[in-house]
């Protein structure tokens, strides 16, 4: 065999093994495999911190860079969720809607809404842009916009069976819907540890989501000229505005207080912190932000 025909039998093995290489990581589903592998510097954890105090009957603390489970509590309890369920709304609403799209308000929409849940101040017959409904829907958790917004879509029933689709999708086995706007209901349901794979895919697909949910307070107008305020229902905005990257809140009767918040410690990281079934909702997640600080060194961001 003359050196060119070994060069050219070493060239195709060499293309085989890569094929196979690429398969066994691509072509089995695994597309995470890229960022899972990335480097990022490991947490260095302080061992003598005792574990943070929280009221909360289920907690999941993640690192998003890495996927590092921090803190976990009962994060497989299924338990109703309020309107963190207005998460999975606003992705179908980024999803599916016509950036040109408007939604009305109309009688249905106001009736649909349990009668002592929170209610935007838009009147029925008033219409508005899709962004402007976003706002509502995950900024002052309105429910009446969840409700509007599903109608919109095509119906509310047919609404909801797309969001237990996506559910489906995103891989969150422990979790069913049965309104857009998470009015308790024995069906509506989901665990810390599926609300987490939701924070994932909202973080990659639509990240702009989370800019929403930092706006404390501001006005939409309608399409008919009128001017509309709202405010968040997430306290902690105020307190650490530089240190919050997004979140949602969620208090009923049954879920008692919900809580999603993405802080970030330090720049470029973000830590998903998720509180369900909570007594205090702000002052347990006040508590784990102490607890991340204090807990981990967390790596200085790199001078350019």
């Amino acid at each position: 065999m003359n050196p060119m025909e070994r060069h050219k039998i070493f060239f195709q093995l060499f293309v085989l093994l890569a094929a196979l290489f690429i398969n066994s990581f691509f072509f089995r589903g695994d597309f995470n495999f890229l960022k899972k592998n990335v480097s990022v510097p490991p947490l260095k954890k302080n061992d003598y911190i005792p574990e943070p105090s929280v009221s909360a009957s289920s907690t999941l603390v993640v690192r998003l860079n890495t996927g590092e489970a921090l803190y976990q509590k009962n994060a497989d309890e299924k338990r109703a969720i309020a309107s963190l369920t207005k998460l999975m709304t606003g992705a179908l609403l980024f999803e599916q809607t016509d950036p040109l799209a408007l939604i009305t308000f109309d009688e249905d929409t106001k009736k649909l809404s349990d009668p002592t849940a929170k209610k935007s101040e838009v009147p029925v017959g008033e219409t508005i842009k899709w962004e402007d409904a976003a706002k509502l829907l995950l900024v002052e958790s309105d429910n009446d916009a969840a409700f509007a917004i599903a109608e919109a879509s095509s119906s509310v029933a047919d609404f909801v069976r797309a969001m237990n689709q996506k559910a489906a999708e995103i891989g969150m086995p422990q979790t069913h819907f049965a309104n857009p706007a998470g009015i308790d209901d024995s069906k509506n349901y989901s665990t810390a540890a599926d609300l987490q794979k939701l924070i994932r895919y909202i973080y990659e697909k639509h990240n702009e989501l989370w800019g929403i949910t930092r706006t404390v307070a501001g006005e939409i107008i309608s399409v008919s000229g009128k001017e509309y305020h709202f405010a968040s229902t997430n306290q902690l905005l105020k307190e650490m505005p530089d240190k919050i990257y997004g979140g949602k809140t969620g208090m009923t009767d049954e879920a008692q207080g919900a809580l999603i918040l993405l802080y970030q410690p330090m720049p470029r990281e973000t830590v998903s912190i998720i509180i369900l079934g909570s007594r205090d909702r702000f002052q347990d997640a006040r508590n784990i932000m102490q607890w991340l600080n204090a807990a981990f060194v967390w790596p200085q961001p790199k001078s350019k």
